[in-house]
């Protein structure tokens, strides 16, 4: 099902313990209809292969009437690194925050 999706987060560059705050919109193009449950998975990128990653985080977020949402992430305990986010409905990807990397880094 086609969807609009738009999503956000306050900056590209984190140190552990921080949070991320991200913000969106996600519903079916057609209908407008809003998923019930979105889940926000953090995942470790890839670097050598295609081979899936569990998430170290994840977080299901329940977006408003029109589809928008605001979440909060934590960054605890997770090593220096690159991770993606991604927005998930039911087991369907739906978008990669930014199409790019969270990078958590010591600075």
């Amino acid at each position: 099902m086609p969807r609009d999706v738009g999503s956000y987060t306050d900056r590209d560059h984190y140190r552990s313990g921080d949070r991320v705050n991200l913000w969106g919109v996600v519903r079916a193009r057609a209908s407008g209809t809003v998923p019930a449950t979105v889940t926000v998975q953090l995942t470790p990128y890839s670097y050598d292969d295609d081979a899936i990653r569990p998430p170290v985080a994840s977080v299901d977020l329940k977006p408003g009437g029109t589809g928008a949402f605001t979440q909060s992430l934590p960054l605890t305990g997770l090593a220096d690194g690159f991770y993606t986010i991604e927005l998930k409905i039911g087991s369907e990807v739906v978008a990669l925050v930014k199409s790019t990397e969270v990078s958590i880094a010591a600075l």
